[in-house]
């Protein structure tokens, strides 16, 4: 079964948009993550982004925050608070 990654970001008032443009720029550290399928997010209002990875195992899910850490510490100035990361097992259906 896949492991589904969830976590939850609160930024600092009016850090949206540079928010999503660093996002953007870690696609090439992201793909070195083993076991990482995919990857995206979804604005929750003004201040708050889900981010969701899904993987080949939830082991590879767990074991992901060794690189994933580091890309988090990097969006320490966006951040309100501390991120709140979830791994759940999960199936993901790839339609294309």
């Amino acid at each position: 079964m896949a492991g589904i990654s969830r976590t939850l970001v609160t930024l600092k008032p009016g850090k949206m948009e540079e928010f999503l443009e660093m996002g953007r720029g870690v696609v090439d550290r992201v793909s070195e993550v083993p076991g990482l399928i995919g990857f995206g997010w979804a604005q929750m209002g003004d201040d708050k982004v889900g981010i969701f990875g899904i993987y080949d195992t939830t082991e590879s899910a767990e074991g992901a925050m060794a690189v994933v850490g580091d890309i988090f510490a990097t969006m320490a100035p966006f951040l309100a608070k501390a991120p709140e990361r979830n791994v759940f097992e999960g199936e993901y259906f790839s339609v294309k």
